[in-house]
């Protein structure tokens, strides 16, 4: 539950912003939810501490770095922070790992949550993975997108395409 606050905490943030702010920020709302849970103080505590520094190196805060990144290898600042996404999922995932590890939930609720989760995110993920692919064997010209390749076939006499070897 805490890092759904997170976004909504960080987006109020300026540059000046104390590093202090925003586990302080995040740790009162999330603390109650978090011991009504049953999660001991030392992991609760770690985790609003995760999250809140989180905040601030997560775009579009990123702080003083992301600026000095921009200046430094001449790039706008949008793209120091497109740069930024994939890490800032990587640490998220992170944390989300680690309360997993804590949070041990029983098997029907894994289930519940999981197999739903899987299965749509397959079906929503699927089309423009699929059409990814495609596009790649297009530009690479395989899987007989090779426009020389039916050539090949009429000089061997043959109609139907088989496959290379």
């Amino acid at each position: 539950m805490w890092s759904f606050g997170t976004p909504i905490f960080r987006s109020h943030w300026t540059e000046a912003t104390a590093s202090a702010a925003a586990p302080v920020s995040l740790g009162t709302v999330a603390w109650p939810v978090l011991r009504r849970a049953g999660y001991p103080s030392e992991n609760a505590g770690g985790m609003l501490a995760a999250a809140g520094i989180g905040a601030i190196l997560s775009p579009p805060t990123l702080g003083a770095a992301a600026f000095i990144i921009a200046e430094y290898l001449g790039v706008p600042y949008l793209t120091v922070l497109v740069w930024a996404i994939v890490p800032t999922i990587l640490y998220y995932l992170g944390i989300l790992l680690a309360v997993e590890i804590v949070y041990r939930p029983p098997l029907w609720l894994h289930a519940a949550i999981w197999l739903p989760l899987t299965v749509i995110l397959a079906l929503i993920l699927l089309p423009p993975i699929k059409g990814a692919l495609v596009g790649l064997q297009w530009a690479l010209l395989m899987h007989g997108f090779d426009p020389e390749y039916k050539d090949e076939l009429e000089a061997w006499g043959e109609t139907e395409p088989t496959p290379r070897s």
